[in-house]
């Protein structure tokens, strides 16, 4: 939403590794979200992007039948 304040604060944990969730950032540098990436199927909750990249992704295109 424009004019939504983005808590910069709180950094979320990854629950698949356990590690900080990093923010994303525009090419200007100002944070537009903090709160990861969907980490369906593989756990309940938010991940980091490296594990949506190495885990998350490549089991939803396993499970659609696409190898990775």
């Amino acid at each position: 939403m424009v004019g939504t304040k983005i808590d910069t604060k709180t950094v979320h944990k990854c629950v698949l590794c356990l590690g900080p969730i990093e923010h994303q950032k525009t090419p200007a540098g100002e944070v537009f979200w903090t709160e990861g990436h969907n980490a369906w199927p593989v756990k309940e909750g938010q991940c980091c992007g490296i594990c949506n990249d190495n885990v998350v992704l490549p089991r939803r295109l396993r499970q659609a039948g696409v190898t990775p």
